[in-house]
């Protein structure tokens, strides 16, 4: 059985809004790997545990406001994090 994966994300509007098309539009065989790049992991918690981490990572930087930061990467990330828990929660 599934466990509560994680508090709600407060993240701006226009980032959940564009998040929650892209995990409409998600594919695990196709979009997993450019959101988790290098990574192989199989199980459904593992990946939602990966997805988190790379999307604080995003969040940290841009809160910092770090030049690295790149939105299109952070909508990937949270779009993948949204369809994954939608799949683990699914019957």
């Amino acid at each position: 059985m599934p466990q509560k994966t994680s508090a709600p994300l407060f993240r701006p509007k226009s980032l959940i809004r564009t998040a929650r098309i892209g995990a409409r539009l998600y594919r695990r065989e196709r979009d997993l790997a450019a959101a988790l790049p290098g990574r192989v992991v199989q199980a459904a918690s593992a990946i939602i545990a990966q997805l988190q981490f790379a999307e604080q990572q995003c969040e940290s930087l841009r809160r910092g406001r770090s030049p690295a930061y790149k939105p299109a990467r952070h909508v990937q990330v949270l779009a993948a994090l949204l369809a994954e828990s939608k799949q683990a929660i699914a019957p």
